[in-house]
């Protein structure tokens, strides 16, 4: 249990670096993680809007995330999301290509071919996915760092950064407040004393 718990934490930690990620991470990211999406989903691109500005499909996706994250997973919205990473999944290049061989059979050949185990069509289930219905049950793990603003999960309820470094700036940041503000006026206020204590 602890060791599925950990994944999906993983999975979901993914998605949270891909709702962080810029367009020179790309190829960093899609090394790093092969089973967080379909191969297409990165080279796929459409034209939006009456400008007819390319987009990449993952940027797309990218902004689904983002918005999902701030509604809280809620139900539409992660079925969207996972609907689209099964989609690319089917138009997938190995699906496409069975599909037309498919095709171009007979009935008695179909059937022959698809006997075989390893020609089956079947849908292959993306890390994407699996984070998405995680945090649909788990929305509460979707947050913003206080330091940087970045998503991230958390890993208990109340944690307010993303890991030691924004918390430690945060510490100093609100050391050096409190020095500035609250610590000067009681600096001076002991100064004051000091004064007419030897006067």
């Amino acid at each position: 249990m602890e060791h599925a718990l950990y994944l999906v934490l993983e999975q979901a930690a993914a998605l949270a670096a891909f709702a962080n990620l810029e367009p020179e991470g790309v190829a960093k990211f899609r090394h790093d993680r092969p089973n967080f999406v379909p191969d297409d989903f990165w080279t796929g691109s459409s034209m939006t809007g009456v400008s007819g500005v390319i987009q990449r499909t993952w940027q797309e996706d990218q902004k689904m995330v983002r918005a999902a994250w701030r509604n809280g997973f809620g139900p539409d919205e992660c079925v969207a999301l996972i609907v689209r990473g099964s989609n690319y999944n089917f138009m997938s290049e190995g699906i496409q290509k069975t599909s037309e061989l498919l095709l171009r059979m007979d009935a008695s050949e179909a059937t022959e071919y698809l006997k075989n185990p390893a020609h089956f069509i079947t849908p292959k289930v993306f890390d994407l996915q699996r984070a998405v219905m995680f945090l649909h049950v788990q929305s509460w793990r979707a947050a913003y760092c206080l330091g940087c603003a970045k998503h991230f999960i958390r890993a208990e309820k109340g944690s307010k950064y993303c890991g030691e470094e924004c918390f430690k700036a945060a510490r100093r940041s609100g050391g050096l407040d409190y020095y500035r503000t609250i610590g000067a006026a009681a600096r001076r206020k002991r100064t004051a004393a000091k004064r007419k204590k030897a006067t």
